[in-house]
C-alpha cells in the first residue's frame, strides 16, 4: 500500500462545511497538499461499498437516502473501510441547543450500531445553558 504525506493549509476561521460532496472535495483541494512516492490511485465517489480492486482509493461515501450528499471519508485499513476521521468513538463536543444530533454523532448514554457492532456513548454532563451535547459514533443506520 502507498504511503502519501498529506500537508494541510490553515482554513479560515467560520469557514462553513459545504452542502454537497462537490463542495467538499473543493474545499480540501483548497487547502490540502498531497505527496507521494507513487501515483495516486484516484477516489470512488459511492453509496455502496467498492470493489475490492478499489480497496487502494479513498472512499467518499456518499448518502443513498440523498445522492451526491457526503456521509463519510474511508480508507481500506486492517481488511475492512474505515472512516477516516479526527474524532474517537465517545468523543463529545458541546453544540448549540437547538443544533441536529445525526449520524456520525449521537447522544450520551445511548447504544448505536456501527459497522454491525452495538456500542453505548458515554453518559454526558449537564449541559451549559443553551448548550447540548453530541457524542461522536461513526455512521450509523
Amino acid at each position: 500500500m502507498a504511503v502519501y504525506s498529506i500537508t494541510a493549509a490553515t482554513v479560515p476561521a467560520n469557514t462553513g462545511y459545504p452542502a454537497n460532496l462537490q463542495g467538499l472535495l473543493q474545499l480540501l483541494e483548497s487547502y490540502l497538499s498531497v505527496v507521494s512516492s507513487s501515483t495516486l490511485s484516484s477516489i470512488v465517489i459511492s453509496s455502496t461499498t467498492p470493489s475490492p480492486s478499489d480497496n487502494d482509493k479513498v472512499w467518499f461515501q456518499t448518502n443513498p437516502a440523498n445522492p451526491g450528499e457526503p456521509q463519510s471519508i474511508r480508507l481500506f485499513s486492517s481488511g475492512s473501510w474505515q472512516e477516516f476521521t479526527p474524532f474517537s468513538f465517545g468523543d463529545i463536543i458541546l453544540t448549540d441547543v437547538n443544533a441536529e444530533i445525526s449520524s456520525p454523532w449521537g447522544v450520551g448514554n445511548t447504544a448505536y450500531v456501527v459497522n454491525g457492532i452495538s456500542k453505548l456513548t458515554p453518559v454526558t454532563p449537564v449541559p451549559p445553558t443553551n448548550g447540548r451535547y453530541k457524542v461522536y459514533v461513526g455512521y450509523y443506520e
